[in-house]
């Protein structure tokens, strides 16, 4: 994106290969990746007195996160062509303490938000900051004074607004068999070709449902059908001298 902006070339169309079966996916959810750190102090766990337990103030938040999406889902748009049809947030990973008799003095966790395209993810974070900050971390300085809570963004892909009617659609039509177009849950590179005004399409060979898997894998007649999508865009572009 940096080198189409400092190039000054702005693409008309951009098609981003992933495996989609060979189905145009008109739009996507964006992804928020978050981590967060709690710092308290360590002891013996004989005597918990005056010591601020990590894992239990990660509890706490991660029980605010889980409650959170609960609401979100809650509130289902229920217009959006996206499925689940909100906003929703996920704890993936957890890791702190030594021994079951040790305090634990730190502990981290990554964490997401996928927002729909109409969402604003950075709001839904400034309810949990605010919870942490307003809530949480008071509570935990009354006991220890150096203890905190520190949130780490760590990428941020946009969401790709659902658009069944567009040029980049209207070229794979063009490309290839028509097939009835979808959206995604998931976050592609899509979502920053949009966002600075370039048709954008999510289109490619293999399933979704094989990817991020201990086999994952792709058919050969799959590889031959992108090679095929690739060999008619080549021919359509030296056929119209673009």
């Amino acid at each position: 994106i940096e080198f189409f902006k400092n190039e000054g070339i702005k693409p008309k169309i951009a098609i981003v290969g992933e495996p989609t079966g060979m189905v145009p996916l008109v739009g996507h959810k964006g992804g928020l990746e978050m981590i967060t750190e709690i710092k308290g102090s360590s002891g013996h766990s004989s005597d918990p007195r005056g010591k601020v337990n990590s894992l239990y103030y990660a509890a706490k938040l991660i029980s605010f996160i889980e409650k959170l999406n609960s609401d979100l889902s809650l509130s289902t748009n229920k217009v959006t062509p996206f499925n689940p049809p909100y906003s929703s947030l996920s704890v993936g990973f957890i890791k702190g303490g030594q021994a079951r008799n040790i305090i634990p003095n730190y502990c981290y966790f990554d964490w997401e938000i996928r927002p729909l395209p109409e969402d604003d993810p950075y709001l839904i974070l400034s309810k949990i900051k605010t919870y942490a900050s307003k809530t949480l971390e008071p509570e935990m300085k009354k006991i220890f004074k150096g203890s905190e809570i520190k949130m780490t963004e760590v990428s941020f892909c946009p969401p790709m607004e659902a658009r069944f009617n567009s040029p980049a659609l209207d070229l794979i039509n063009k490309l290839w068999k028509i097939n009835k177009p979808s959206v995604a849950s998931y976050g592609t590179d899509g979502g920053h070709f949009q966002s600075i005004g370039i048709e954008t399409i999510v289109f490619g060979p293999g399933e979704m449902k094989y990817m991020h898997q201990p086999n994952e894998c792709i058919k050969v007649s799959e590889i031959e059908e992108g090679l095929k999508f690739l060999d008619n865009l080549y021919k359509y572009l030296q056929n119209n001298k673009i």
